[in-house]
């Protein structure tokens, strides 16, 4: 916990597991579990923008569903080089059209999901 209020995303990423799957705190808590999955996230960890998206996708996950918020999530899940988060906006978008109008038409990461063979050009 100390390390997670420090900012170390690692940490707040962990926190979060924690609280999802009721490990090290009283009850399993899907909102806190956001909480720290989106300070993670804004701090730059790699996982945590796709477990977001997951969250954001599907009802009774702590959050309000949101399809802005789950793209928004994705987004920055495929532009820090998350291969789950690349692969899924690439199916996304390749099977929903007004998926694709909404997350912009670009992925600002497939140039690189492109170089790794994740994605084809």
């Amino acid at each position: 916990t100390k390390a997670a209020e420090a900012g170390m995303p690692d940490a707040m990423f962990s926190l979060g597991v924690c609280f999802m799957i009721g490990e090290g705190v009283a009850a399993p808590d899907l909102s806190a579990t956001a909480v720290w999955y989106k300070r993670a996230a804004e701090a730059g960890h790699k996982e945590a923008p796709d477990r977001l998206y997951r969250m954001y996708s599907m009802a009774g996950a702590g959050v309000t569903p949101s399809k802005r918020k789950s793209i928004r999530w994705l987004r920055k899940a495929a532009d820090n080089g998350n291969e789950g988060g690349c692969r899924q906006l690439a199916m996304l978008m390749y099977i929903d059209r007004p998926y694709a109008r909404e997350a912009g038409r670009v992925v600002e990461g497939a140039g690189d999901a492109e170089s790794a063979g994740i994605m084809e050009g």
